[in-house]
């Protein structure tokens, strides 16, 4: 990876960045799923803040759940799921076998680009939410900055 960037000698800032598409996804465990799936859960609280009930569920195929359901993985954080893969594959051995460290701040593209930045209530906050309801990404989406080191 390391010949792929210039030494900071030569440019400080040369940077490569990886994005992790799935691995949110293939890493969650059942126990991930069901500890977000209550009523008293921090990602529930704040999803019925953008969206509150204003009627009863019909059934199970009502459409304000399904909204609901697909529009949690918005509200949810995933640095936990994240941080066990990146141990589980040493990502804090990486630089002696690669010759690059992960940068902790990111100076490119935030880490998780595709989460909801505004708190319900904020000025521009549904346009915000609708607009990750309406777009292709995730909100799974995990990036990494990559530095070069001396080796």
């Amino acid at each position: 990876m390391s010949p792929l960037l210039q030494a900071p000698s030569n440019n400080p800032h040369a940077t490569l960045i990886t994005l992790f598409t799935n691995v949110v996804d293939e890493n969650m465990t059942d126990q991930d799923q069901m500890a977000d799936a209550t009523m008293q859960c921090p990602s529930t609280k704040r999803l019925l803040k953008f969206l509150p009930p204003d009627h009863p569920p019909t059934s199970c195929h009502d459409s304000d759940i399904i909204k609901f359901s697909y529009a949690r993985d918005y509200v949810r954080t995933y640095d936990h799921i994240f941080d066990r893969v990146a141990n589980m594959f040493e990502f804090s051995r990486f630089p002696q076998f690669m010759g690059a460290a992960m940068k902790e701040k990111h100076t490119i593209v935030e880490k998780w680009l595709f989460r909801l930045k505004l708190e319900p209530g904020q000025k521009e906050t549904k346009e915000e939410f609708d607009l990750m309801m309406r777009g292709g990404a995730s909100g799974k989406e995990r990036y990494i900055e990559w530095k070069r080191i001396p080796m």
